[in-house]
């Protein structure tokens, strides 16, 4: 079993990657719930543009 700590220490904490990162994980998770909010609902040239896009 490891004692390795999972956590991110202080220094990295505040880093610009990971601002970056969770950022670009914080749009995904947006686009899949509208997707999933508007995806059943649109029709005709949308809907084909919306499942292109997806």
């Amino acid at each position: 079993m490891s004692t390795r700590s999972v956590r991110p220490s202080e220094e990295d904490a505040d880093s610009p990657e990971l601002t970056a990162v969770q950022a670009a994980l914080a749009a995904e998770h947006a686009a899949v719930y509208g997707y999933g909010v508007l995806g059943g609902r649109i029709e005709g040239k949308r809907g084909t543009e919306a499942r292109a896009a997806y």
